[in-house]
This record gives structure tokens, C-alpha cells and sequence, in this order.
């Protein structure tokens, strides 16, 4: 996915878009999903983990100021 297309997907999704915010997840996913598989957490499952990334993927997204323009 390139910059652009990203920025204006996050900025979307700030505003309230919920169709942008599934975008977003979408193409985080099989990053997300790779990464979640290579840790170990005691007590958690691979979901737990998977379920971290996508609220903290989330609350980047609210975070967000689109006048740095970094994401």
C-alpha cells in the first residue's frame, strides 16, 4: 500500500468512516498476523495478542495528526 493511499484511508477512518477502517485492518492483517505468531506471552493466546495489535492499530489511527503526515 503506498503512502498516499494510507494517509487518506487514516484520515477517512478519523472522521468517522467505517469503511476505511476495515481497509486499514485489511491491509495491516497479514503483518499483524505474522507478527503475533513469533511471540510467546504467558498466559495469553495467539488471539490475545492478535486482538492487541488491532486495538492498538486502532487507537493510531485516533491518534493521528494528519499535518505531520506521519502515520
Amino acid at each position: 500500500m503506498n503512502y498516499e493511499k494510507l494517509e487518506t484511508l487514516v484520515i477517512k477512518a478519523k472522521n468517522g468512516d467505517k469503511k476505511s477502517k476495515e481497509e486499514i485492518i485489511n491491509e495491516f492483517k497479514p503483518f499483524i498476523l505474522k507478527f503475533s505468531s513469533k511471540f510467546f506471552i504467558d498466559s495469553y493466546d495467539i488471539y490475545d495478542i492478535q486482538s492487541e495489535c488491532y486495538t492498538i492499530l486502532l487507537e493510531a489511527i485516533n491518534m493521528y495528526k494528519p499535518e505531520k503526515h506521519r502515520f
